[in-house]
């Protein structure tokens, strides 16, 4: 009768342990996927902000900077 109940104990403790290492592999990759999450976010932000940055201080490269042409008034009437 001891050794019955040794043996059904063992048995629930190899099921415990089980299920312990199997919580501990969804622990892991819930880990894993958040922080895959975080630094695809943080990547995001940083390009957010140098987009931002590019838009509040002109970054544009020199030549896409033009000054308006000024046409003259007479112009408008010389026919070509």
């Amino acid at each position: 009768m001891l050794r019955r109940e040794i043996e059904l104990k063992a048995e629930q403790l190899k099921k415990s342990e089980a299920e312990r290492e199997r919580e501990q592999l969804g622990f892991q990759e819930m880990i894993s996927d958040l922080r895959q999450r975080l630094d695809r976010e943080a990547e995001e932000r940083r390009r957010t902000q140098a987009q931002l940055t590019a838009l509040l201080t002109d970054q544009r490269p020199k030549q896409e900077i033009t000054t308006p042409v000024k046409k003259s008034f007479w112009k408008n009437f010389l026919v070509d």
